[in-house]
């Protein structure tokens, strides 16, 4: 199939175009060229108590409703990643971040049923004894035990939350 051939497809619901993938273009550019969207996922790990919690929300919305994932979303234009992880990060959970570090990216254009997407994961500061409460997208914010959560199915998690969060921590 060629580059024409792969922008000649309308999406019947968006009027937009679909590629190869089947995954709808966010613009089609007049060269034929395409750009992958930014995200911003925080990683928040509380190692103060005697078991290990990770900041989590369940999603409110599809994709993945329902499933667990850490707490992120796009990076708006003329927004740098560090400063959309922390907007994130309060827009979704109520929490106040600080200090963001970026530790894994992941592009994989199949990770997300939406469109191509590429997520900068940061690890992220936060107060002690802060709670969460979900806003924005989030159904549910909320610490959990680490290795609970990592005991549950791929299928209890949105994306590739899951193996991003062993990545991160260097779990395998």
């Amino acid at each position: 199939m060629s580059k024409s051939d792969d922008l000649s497809r309308k999406c019947s619901s968006c009027g937009g175009v679909i590629d190869s993938l089947g995954k709808s273009l966010p613009f089609p550019q007049s060269d034929g060229f395409t750009s992958p969207t930014l995200a911003a996922d925080a990683l928040v790990i509380d190692e103060s108590s005697a078991q290990t919690r990770i900041l989590l929300i369940r999603r409110g919305h599809d994709p993945d409703q329902g499933k667990l994932a850490l707490p992120g979303g796009f990076v708006d234009y003329g927004e740098d990643p560090l400063d959309a992880v922390l907007r994130e990060l309060m827009e979704e959970c109520g929490i106040e971040g600080r200090n963001p570090t970026p530790v894994v990216v992941r592009g994989a254009p199949g990770r997300d049923t939406r469109k191509h997407i590429v997520s900068i994961i940061h690890r992220v500061e936060v107060g002690k004894n802060q709670i969460p409460n979900p806003g924005d997208d989030a159904a549910e914010a909320a610490w959990w035990n680490l290795d609970d959560v990592l005991s549950f199915e791929d299928s209890e998690w949105a994306f590739d939350h899951k193996s991003i969060i062993i990545e991160a921590l260097e779990l395998d």
